[in-house]
């Protein structure tokens, strides 16, 4: 069964919502980067509703300006209504740099005693900042590094855009975090290297952020090489997400498949393929055809791949 609240955010189906509005979860729609003449006219609607009309309308049925702030596309709406930014999740989005950088500037010019009064949404989020892959955010972030704490310098270490950065700061390397990002892959095998020269004691000692994260790398796309050399460290039920591992995901149900009941039952989480993972990887649909029992039409719906 279609889930409509999936399907809003799926940036292919806008065909299928604009005869279907009724069904449209506006919420999960402010987030859909191929939405937005849809929400335009929504905005519109909205604005010539009363204040007792407006309040009328449940949560789903209305736009959620914080979700506004995430979309990529949405930054014109933005400009013509700054009042609403939330600028918490605008921190994030990689089109907003601009608006990011002019209120990096203001936030520096305030008091003390006024940027502490700022509410949550109403100042710059250095985690989300962090997390943010325009690649001119980085040097945003290399003139105010004072603002990073340890969180915003884990987010940062899967940053893509910073790997510069990194290098240059490998005392806050978080090896977890690392793991994930898809321009790390020279550091990561390094680090693989020096992991498998530790005894097992050594290796048990260290702490969890100082090491490989073999669930982050399982989701890492630029990371099959180093994957293939190491299957026994693979997480399955991660590499199922991952839109460049379909090779050795067709291998791996067809090892499954030819398990008996008990053998599959006795299998760990991780070590099995996740349907519902698979069920949104894009690069997964031919694997899906052939498996439709398995299916997990929930997550299929938010899968862009569906359309093409």
């Amino acid at each position: 069964e279609i889930d409509w609240d999936f399907l809003s955010r799926n940036p292919n189906a806008i065909d299928l919502l604009e005869t279907n509005q009724d069904k449209i979860n506006w919420v999960e729609l402010c987030n859909n980067p191929s939405a937005i003449d849809l929400i335009e006219k929504q905005i519109k609607y909205e604005n010539s509703l009363t204040k007792e009309e407006y309040n009328d309308l449940y949560f789903e049925d209305k736009i959620n300006w914080s979700q506004l702030c995430l979309n990529p596309n949405a930054i014109h709406l933005l400009l013509k209504n700054k009042a609403k930014i939330n600028w918490s999740n605008l921190s994030v989005n990689p089109n907003a740099i601009d608006l990011l950088k002019e209120r990096v500037e203001y936030e520096n010019n305030l008091s003390s005693k006024h940027y502490n009064s700022l509410g949550v949404t109403k100042k710059i989020n250095w985690i989300h900042l962090s997390d943010n892959r325009n690649p001119n955010v980085i040097n945003l972030i290399k003139r105010n590094l004072n603002e990073l704490d340890q969180m915003s310098w884990r987010i940062l270490c899967s940053n893509p855009n910073a790997i510069e950065l990194i290098k240059h700061t490998k005392d806050k390397i978080s090896w977890k975090w690392l793991s994930a990002n898809p321009n790390a892959i020279d550091l990561l095998k390094e680090r693989v290297v020096y992991e498998k020269t530790l005894t097992k004691s050594q290796y048990n000692n260290l702490y969890f952020e100082n090491k490989i994260d073999w669930e982050e790398l399982s989701l890492n796309p630029n990371a099959i090489d180093l994957l293939k050399k190491n299957q026994d460290k693979i997480e399955w039920f991660e590499l199922a997400e991952n839109p460049n591992a379909i090779d050795l995901l067709k291998q791996r149900i067809e090892y499954e498949n030819n398990l008996t009941k008990t053998q599959y039952n006795n299998l760990k989480k991780l070590d099995k393929i996740s349907w519902l993972a698979l069920s949104r990887n894009p690069n997964a649909i031919d694997i899906l055809k052939g498996n439709q029992d398995k299916i997990n039409w929930k997550y299929l719906s938010a899968n862009p791949a569906i359309f093409k």
